[in-house]
C-alpha cells in the first residue's frame, strides 16, 4: 500500500481535489447511515451505549489509519466525523 501511495502523489493537483470532495460527501452521510460493523445501526445510534462508542471509536481508528496512508492532499480529516458523533 506505501508504494501504491506514493504513486498517488504524482496524481495532478484537481484530481487529488476530487478525490477528497468525494471523500466527504461519502463521509457526509456516514453517520447517519445504518453500518454491518454496528449491527446494522448508524454510528449516531451506537454512540448512545459504551459499547457502541468503542465500535464506533475502532471504526473511526480504521479509518484514520487508512487515511494516514495517503499522500496529505488526498486525506480526508477523521476528525470532523469525531466531532459530528461527539467523540
Amino acid at each position: 500500500l506505501r508504494a501504491l501511495s506514493r504513486g498517488l502523489d504524482s496524481l495532478p493537483p484537481e484530481e487529488q481535489q476530487a478525490l477528497r470532495e468525494v471523500k466527504e460527501q461519502h463521509y457526509a452521510d456516514w453517520p447517519g447511515r445504518p453500518l454491518p460493523a454496528l449491527g446494522g445501526k448508524t454510528a449516531r445510534e451506537a454512540v448512545r451505549s459504551r459499547t457502541g462508542r468503542d465500535q464506533v471509536d475502532a471504526l473511526l481508528k480504521d479509518i484514520e489509519h487508512r487515511e494516514a496512508l495517503l499522500p496529505a492532499a488526498e486525506r480526508f480529516d477523521v476528525s470532523v466525523l469525531r466531532r459530528t458523533l461527539g467523540l
